[in-house]
């Protein structure tokens, strides 16, 4: 059986990795699923918040789980991560051991639900291994992917009133980071003090989506606001860049989630803001003022152009009105 799930592992494309969900949809299934209590747990791997926060009736199943993912699968810690993370919210409703009716049940309700396409395929993908995991393989139609084209955005006042609105150093540090350089929210909470280069104003992200390294570059206003960080959080080369304010840990990419839509909320902004949004709204707004497509991917560590230009090579609405009143023809 170990050398079928092997098999079945290589044979995952490219093309079934994990879908990016936007915003705060990981918490739709939350709304609808039993809340989960948090017990100690020993054998959770580093890093797997998703374990230290299940129940300890489930906490040995989601370690064993993710040690599959990671030796069978082949995927990258934030997909274990995530995966985990869904089956976890699942269990309270389909069991440790469920079977093909109830797992498609599941999938069915999520899409009756009228959840979005990335957050379903993310749970087809979740019970496709889990299911493998326990030895009652299925497979799932996916969703049609929803269209790019309409790519979600904050106006540049928007997200300066809500950096204007935290409430100290640290939050501000965070968000301005975030709005002027791209970076992922997993990159983010994985940044050591070792990884900011003030001389040639750069952070190294060791480790970014698909484990990717990558450099990225800060405007003067991000590299001054971060020295002042810097000065008043005296850490060592190995520590953390933000932690959390009670105990000193590792932040966790919830943690980011909800410092996003919690200043953007205390800065009246509507509707729902999360970490991804900065990214899409800089890279938006770059393009708006010209920048080279090229410069954008490098910014945001695509490995593709074609990722690049599949989400923002779209003609704003302010574009297409300067180009119809400076190139249509004068029929009148």
């Amino acid at each position: 059986m170990d050398s079928e799930r092997m098999q079945r592992g290589k044979r995952r494309t490219r093309s079934d990795q994990t879908a990016p969900l936007e915003g705060a949809e990981m918490a739709t299934i939350d709304t609808t699923l039993s809340s989960v209590g948090t017990a100690p747990v020993g054998i959770a791997p580093a890093g797997i918040a998703s374990i230290k926060t299940a129940s300890a009736e489930h906490a040995d199943l989601l370690a064993k789980f993710a040690d599959y993912l990671y030796t069978h699968c082949s995927v990258a810690n934030g997909t274990v991560e995530l995966q985990v993370g869904y089956i976890r919210r699942m269990l309270p409703v389909i069991g440790p051991t469920p079977g093909h009716t109830q797992m498609e049940h599941f999938i069915a309700d999520m899409r009756r639900r009228d959840c979005s396409s990335a957050h379903v395929i993310n749970a087809q993908r979740s019970l496709e291994n889990y299911s493998e995991f326990i030895s009652n393989p299925i497979s799932f139609t996916r969703p049609k992917k929803s269209d790019k084209a309409s790519v979600a955005t904050l106006s540049e006042a928007r997200i300066a009133v809500m950096i204007s609105n935290a409430k100290n150093l640290r939050e501000k540090t965070m968000l301005g980071i975030m709005a002027t350089t791209g970076i992922r929210n997993s990159e983010l909470v994985n940044l050591r003090v070792r990884d900011v280069n003030i001389g040639q104003q750069l952070l190294c992200v060791e480790v970014g989506k698909g484990a990717k390294g990558r450099l990225i570059f800060l405007t003067p206003p991000a590299m001054e606001l971060l020295g002042q960080y810097l000065r008043d959080r005296d850490g060592a080369p190995d520590d953390w860049l933000f932690v959390t304010l009670r105990h000193g840990h590792q932040l966790q990419t919830q943690d980011i989630r909800k410092l996003v839509r919690v200043v953007a909320k205390r800065a009246g902004i509507p509707g729902r803001i999360w970490p991804h949004l900065l990214r899409h709204s800089l890279a938006t707004a770059m393009l708006d003022r010209g920048a080279n497509l090229y410069a954008i991917q490098a910014l945001l560590g695509h490995a593709q152009l074609s990722t690049t230009l599949e989400y923002y090579l779209h003609p704003s609405r302010k574009s297409v009105q300067a180009d119809c009143l400076k190139y249509a023809p004068s029929l009148l």
